[in-house]
C-alpha cells in the first residue's frame, strides 16, 4: 500500500469508482516519466538486446518493469540494489530465444560477442561495487578498502551498518545493514567517501547520520576516504 496506494488512493463510496477510472492514467504519467522510461530503455538494452530479433516476446517483462516503475520506493523505481534480480532470468530466457532465432545467420562469433557483450557492459557500468561507482579506482583505494573491511570481525552476532557499495561484501552477518540504517546501534561502520550510495541510503540522510557517528563512534581506521568506526558503549 505504501508504494503503490496511491494509484488507487480512495477505497470506499463513489470515490473508488472515480479514481478507478483515474488510475491507468496516473499510472501512465509515472511510467511515461523520462526517468522511468530510460530506466527500462537501459535494463531492455543491456539485459534482452537479443530478444528483438522476437520483439513481442518483450512483453512477458512487462509486468516485473511495470511493477518497478510504478513503485513509490525509489531504488525500486531506478532497479538499484536487488530489485533488477527479479526481472535478469526473464532476460536471460529472451536473450537465449532470440540467440537460437539468430544462429541460422549470424556467424558463431559474432552471436557469441551480441549475447555476451551487453551483460559485460552492463556489468562494468553499473555494478555498484565496480569502476563506474567508483570515483577513485586506484591501487591505494583498493588497498584502504581490503584493510578496512579486514578489520571488522566475522562473527553472526557482530553487527554492522556498512555503505551501499560495500554492504554486499559484509552481508554474512545475521545483523547487516545498508548505512545510514541501524548506524547509531551497530558495532560497526564502514564508509567510503568515494563509493557508491543508493538513492535509498541518501534520502534516509546518509551524511546527517555520519556526522553523528563520528561524534558518538570510535574511529579505528582512515585512510583515502575510507573510514571504519567501532561502538564503544
Amino acid at each position: 500500500m505504501a508504494r503503490y496506494g496511491y494509484l488507487l488512493p480512495s477505497t470506499s463510496g463513489f470515490g473508488v469508482i472515480v479514481e478507478t477510472l483515474r488510475a491507468p492514467l496516473r499510472a501512465a504519467q509515472v511510467a511515461l516519466h523520462p526517468d522511468q522510461l530510460w530506466t527500462a530503455g537501459l535494463f531492455l538494452s543491456v539485459a534482452a538486446a537479443l530478444a528483438v530479433r522476437r520483439p513481442l516476446s518483450l512483453i512477458w517483462l512487462t509486468p516485473g518493469i511495470g511493477l518497478a516503475l510504478l513503485s513509490n520506493h525509489e531504488p525500486q523505481r531506478r532497479l538499484e540494489l536487488h530489485y533488477a534480480v527479479e526481472l535478469v532470468p526473464a532476460a536471460v530466457i529472451l536473450s537465449l530465444l532470440g540467440a537460437q532465432a539468430l544462429r541460422q545467420t549470424v556467424p558463431g562469433p559474432l552471436l557469441g560477442l551480441g549475447l555476451a557483450g551487453p551483460p559485460v557492459l552492463a556489468m562494468l557500468a553499473l555494478n555498484p561495487l565496480g569502476a563506474g561507482h567508483n570515483e577513485r579506482p586506484t591501487a591505494q583505494h583498493t588497498e584502504a578498502l581490503q584493510s578496512a573491511l579486514a578489520l571488522i570481525p566475522a562473527g553472526e552476532d557482530v553487527s554492522v551498518s556498512a555503505q551501499s557499495g560495500l554492504l554486499p561484501r559484509l552481508s554474512q552477518r545475521r545483523q547487516a545493514h545498508e548505512f545510514p540504517g541501524y548506524a547509531l546501534k551497530a558495532d560497526w561502520v564502514v564508509v567510503d567517501r568515494y563509493g557508491f550510495r543508493s538513492s535509498q541510503s541518501l534520502a534516509a540522510g546518509f551524511d546527517d547520520r555520519l556526522e553523528e557517528v563520528r561524534h558518538t563512534a570510535e574511529l579505528v581506521f582512515s585512510a583515502d576516504g575510507v573510514e571504519v568506526f567501532r561502538r564503544i558503549d
